[in-house]
């Protein structure tokens, strides 16, 4: 009960807003290529990983009450046997669809984290989200390109890995 409590308290806070908290917490203000990176990893894993814990946790409770479940409980099958022959074999079909729904929206948070500021440091590496940020007074200026290359690959990665998590959805 208490994972499921922590994962529905993580759950309910809006998914940018709790990347931002994690990351002025675990970076403490200050922008390092380690630090950043350290504080975006665990920022955006933090917010996607109740996703993860519901569905299987949703997935093992259907598949727990079955017949094939029941059936090796009756012929003597161990607790070890059914857990990873039944039930994690079963409720794994729905990790890639999750898995490459979350990454879109984990570049997208990342992306929004480089533009709002908390980000690696700029001159140890390049991030989609900063160059936004700097193209915003190029763009008042009359210079749009700027920010259309890095806009473009946002939406094209995004775009690319939506598409086979809603082929997997639907094959699923």
């Amino acid at each position: 009960r208490v994972p499921l409590v922590i994962a529905a308290a993580l759950y309910s806070f809006p998914s940018l807003r709790l990347a931002i908290l994690m990351a002025i917490m675990i970076s403490g203000g200050q922008s390092s290529l380690w630090g950043g990176i350290l504080a975006s990893g665990i920022s955006i894993t933090v917010v996607y990983i109740p996703q993860y814990f519901r569905t299987i946790r949703a997935e093992v409770l259907r598949i727990k009450g079955s017949a094939y479940v029941e059936s090796a409980k009756v012929v003597g099958a161990s607790t070890w046997r059914i857990m990873t022959k039944h039930l994690l074999k079963n409720s794994t079909r729905t990790l890639p669809v999750i898995l490459t729904l979350n990454s879109s929206a984990a570049i997208l948070t990342l992306a929004g984290l480089g533009f709002l500021g908390f980000r690696i440091e700029p001159t140890a590496a390049a991030q989609w989200g900063y160059d936004l940020n700097r193209s915003v007074s190029d763009a008042t200026a009359g210079i749009w390109w700027t920010s259309t290359f890095p806009g473009m690959a946002i939406v094209l990665i995004v775009f690319g890995i939506t598409l086979p998590g809603e082929s997997l959805n639907d094959l699923a």
